[in-house]
This record gives structure tokens, sequence and C-alpha cells, in this order.
């Protein structure tokens, strides 16, 4: 089975108009969406994409991650954009194929796009964590039969191509296994290498990726990171502001309330509907002399707020050390936080000890979450609060029972994407 990817753009783009039109074209940035994580296979692709087609279209192209739903939400974000040529998305057969089969959705895939040009093929592997026991796939298929109860495989969401191969796998070997849905295969692959799931289909350009040594030769633009966001503003989430350097460097802004984050693979701020509802959910409850734990901290903007708002602590986790450096050299970009109150590492949510705090923010994803359900319950300070986010509509109620015992304080949605407060009984 293969993925075939392809650029394509909202219908009646002007990359294809005649006229005046055509030859100003573009004036201004362009934005190339991705509709699954930081990272990734198709993320990679659509990055060196970008820089090309910022070199022949000497205009900035900007890459935005938009996850979830297997990239129904970022598919449906370019059908609302203008059909101007100026949002352009990377699909592939699940976004543009798939999607189309088994979900009923709101745009029209043969009529609301227009394709512009085929980039990429790709076929799919299965792989399995390390310590499965089979040599070959006759074994592996023996060994799914015998243990089909306690076998979790990962995908990159609910009809994703990850997804659907895992399906044709079991029909033709008659097996079963438990999917876990992800935000994309990226976060998937590496809980598989790190033995929390059992196995997964992936592309081979992502698959083989743990297995092989690369150099890095030469290094053309060190600037590549702000170049490419340099157009992002500030996010505002009721007291709090998220801002890109360059603009706290342009408007002077080093207000109290302003929260300035280093430039990344994906920003990683209030950009996404998670970190908005996190951000909300964090200045609806008492933050005053707290002790905050924020897990999967990623760029440490949830460790930064919740100080902000009060809190005495945070602790920020990320087993990813790159997202880690990026939280500190963020940090440093905040003189204006108390020393010594924020502290960022690098831990893994299901092996390491995790500190008990007042309140604990995980920002994961939904399968993590139901793994991870009973040690995140323990982290959490009896009549503490334990807010939960990166889960997808349809994961909604299969990650709340995960978490019985505590109550239902608060849920908000964005996008798709749901966030719970929970509420630990103080003799829970």
């Amino acid at each position: 089975m293969k993925r075939f990817l392809i650029a394509v753009v909202a219908a009646a783009a002007c990359v294809i108009a005649t006229g005046a039109q055509a030859q100003t074209y573009p004036t201004r940035p362009i934005t190339l969406v991705v509709p699954f994580t930081a990272g990734g296979p198709t993320d990679t692709i659509a990055r060196v994409f970008a820089e090309r087609l910022r070199v022949s279209l000497g205009q900035t192209v900007m890459v935005e991650n938009t996850t979830g739903a297997a990239g129904t939400i970022a598919v449906g974000k370019v059908v609302r954009a203008a059909p101007d040529g100026y949002t352009v998305l990377i699909g592939h057969w699940s976004t543009h194929v798939t999607n189309g089969a088994i979900y009923p959705l709101t745009y029209d895939l043969l009529n609301d796009f227009a394709p512009i040009s085929l980039i990429a093929s790709n076929p799919q592997l299965l792989v399995t964590k390390k310590s499965v026991p089979a040599k070959d796939l006759t074994e592996l298929v023996a060994w799914v039969k015998a243990n089909q109860d306690k076998i979790s495989a990962g995908t990159g969401g609910l009809g994703a191509a990850s997804h659907i191969s895992g399906i044709y796998f079991q029909g033709v070997t008659g097996t079963k296994f438990t999917f876990v849905p992800y935000r994309g295969t990226g976060p998937a692959l590496q809980d598989v290498v790190a033995g929390n799931l059992d196995l997964m289909f992936d592309q081979a350009a992502s698959a083989l990726r743990p297995f092989l040594r690369i150099s890095p030769v030469d290094i053309a633009d060190e600037d590549w990171a702000r170049r490419s966001q340099e157009n992002l503003t500030p996010i505002s989430v009721g007291r709090i502001v998220v801002a890109p350097p360059w603009h706290a460097l342009a408007t002077g802004d080093r207000s109290p309330r302003t929260i300035v984050i280093a430039p990344s693979m994906g920003f990683g701020t209030g950009h996404h509907a998670t970190t908005r509802l996190c951000l909300a959910a964090l200045q609806e409850i008492d933050l005053a002399d707290a002790e905050v734990l924020d897990l999967g901290t990623g760029s440490g903007v949830l460790s930064m707020a919740a100080v902000h708002l009060g809190a005495a602590r945070a602790v920020g986790i990320d087993d990813d050390p790159d997202a880690i450096q990026s939280a500190v050299e963020s940090l440093a970009l905040n003189p204006g936080l108390p020393d010594g109150r924020i502290l960022f590492a690098v831990g893994d949510l299901m092996t390491m000890e995790l500190p008990v705090a007042d309140v604990v923010v995980a920002n994961l994803t939904g399968g993590l979450l139901i793994h991870a359900a009973a040690r995140l319950r323990q982290a959490v300070k009896p009549g503490g609060a334990l807010i939960m986010s990166g889960v997808q509509a349809p994961e909604r109620d299969e990650v709340w029972r995960a978490f019985a015992g505590l109550e239902l304080e608060a849920e908000s949605a964005e996008d798709g994407w749901i966030t719970f407060t929970g509420r630990r009984l103080s003799n829970g």
C-alpha cells in the first residue's frame, strides 16, 4: 500500500489564473497547511517543499501544522480559506480518498479543491517494538493471534493510512488488536520504539528513521525558523498573551501577561487549539502558591503561564530533548519571570517517578492519556486538579472513562479538540 502526497488549493485558486492576477502572484506570504504533527514524514516533505517554493516564488511560505481527526480539521480549514492561492494544503490518499469514504464530511473532496502536483509516494511498513519475539511475518501473525486481547497498535488517527492498513491486515490474517489513535504517526512511532505500543503501520520514510544514522552536511540558513513563521502574530487567551520574539522586539511588549516563545518546528504556542484550551483552563483554577506539573511541556508555554498566574513553582517534563531545549531557550526570553520557579526536564511519563502536584496539566494525546491514566491520577494531590488536553472528539467518552474517580469540573472544546478539568476528591 502506498501513500501519495499531493499539493492542493481551494478551488479557483489564482495559482492557475491568467492575466494580470497571475503576473503578480504571489504578492504576500503563502500558508502551507500540513494535516499532521511536526516532525513526521508529511511535515518533513512539506518543509523541504516550502523552502523550494520560497526560493522560486520569492515569497515566505509558512508551514502550519493543523492536526486531528485524521486530517479532516486541516482540510476543512483550507476549504474555509479564501480561494486565492494563498492557503495550500499537503494531502494524500488518507485525507483525500479514505476520509471521503468513511466520514460525513462538510466539504466536497472532488469539487472544493484543485490539485497542483504529485509530490511523492511512500510504501507502508509494519513495525513492532523490539521485544516482540516473532522473527518473520508468519511468526508475528501467530504471536498476535495468541495475544490479541493484549496487543495495541498505534495509528495516526481514526481513518488514517496507518489505521486502514491495520484493518486490512486484520482482515487478511484473521487477527485482532486494539487501535490507539495519536495526533500523527510520529508520536505513535516514538511509543513503539519506547515499548509502550506493540506495533503499527507507517510510511517507510518515518518507520525506518530510528534505524538510520543521519549526519548534517550543510545548513545553508540558520534563520529558517524565524523566516518560515515571521508573520505569526500574538495569541491572546484570557489574561495571557503568547508572542514570538520578533513581535516583542518590534513593539517593546514586555507586559507581565505576555509570554515570549522562540520559533520552533511547530511554534508550540497558542497557535494550536489544545494549547489555547489549556491556557484557558489554567485561568479557571486558583493557582496562588500552587505546585504545577506540566507533562508534554513542548515549548514550556503552559509552565510559564502557570507562574504568571500565581503558581509557586512549575515543572515541565517532555520526553523530547529538543523540546526541552526549546523551552529553556524560551524561558530565557522572559526575564520578568521569577528566578528558580520554573524547571524543565527530559523524562518518560511512563517510567519516571512523577512529582506530586496541586495541578497537573497533561497536554498529550487521547491514546497516551488512556495509557497513563493511573499514573496521572496519582500525580495529583488529593483535592487537586488534572487538566487533560489533546483529546479528539470521537475519543471523548473513552478518555474520560479512564479517569474514573475524578470529578468533572469543566469541559471545553475548539476545532474538534476537547479539554477536561477533573478534580481528585480529597479521599480519592
